[in-house]
């Protein structure tokens, strides 16, 4: 008589399915709450970015008793080369003349100001009163200086706006600073 040895090692298609069934389960809940986590990270982008617009407007209004629109020539760039958030004023709430300088009559496309007349124009370009993103995340809209609508300046006030594409969603997250360095998220889409 030979006596057949029946083999009780290895896992059944049943106990398979269960561990794929849990591995899903775990995978629908971690994705997005990773996503959020990265999301929440970027937005981190468009704090220190307008804390440095703040502490650049703040430097040339107790030069020239004035805020400017010039970003860059009054000292602001933004860090690196990936940026999610499109961030500045808006070219249409960036007044041409009237509303800056050290009697707010003149133009605040300008970084340095005469009695008489303004000095180093802006031209309203970007890297002047704004900087695109350069980075989108799974969106077909890109942030331009278009979506910075909440931004404005004058001589006395101003309202700087990041606005970006850090989620899945179509929707811009807006951030606003203002010259009380009150920041605020306007429109947040996580």
């Amino acid at each position: 008589m030979i006596k057949t040895i029946k083999s009780t090692k290895g896992f059944t298609l049943i106990e398979l399915m269960v561990v794929v069934a849990i591995i899903g389960i775990l995978a629908a809940i971690a994705i997005p709450n990773y996503q959020r986590y990265q999301a929440r990270a970027r937005q981190s982008e468009a704090k220190a970015a307008l804390s440095a617009i703040f502490t650049a407007e703040r430097s040339i209004q107790a030069e020239y008793s004035s805020f400017s629109a010039c970003l860059n020539n009054i000292g602001y760039r933004p860090d690196g080369n990936v940026q999610y958030y499109t961030i500045g004023f808006a070219n249409a709430n960036t007044s041409a003349a009237g509303n800056c300088g050290p009697a707010q009559n003149l133009g605040c496309l300008a970084s340095a100001w005469t009695v008489s007349a303004n000095v180093a124009n802006c031209n309203a370009a970007t890297g002047e009163t704004h900087y695109v993103a350069t980075a989108r995340v799974g969106a077909a809209a890109f942030p331009t200086q278009a979506s910075l609508n909440g931004s404005n300046i004058n001589g006395t006030v101003f309202n700087a706006s990041a606005a970006g594409l850090i989620s899945g969603t179509a929707n811009f997250d807006i951030w606003n600073i203002d010259q009380t360095k009150t920041l605020v998220n306007t429109n947040q889409n996580l």
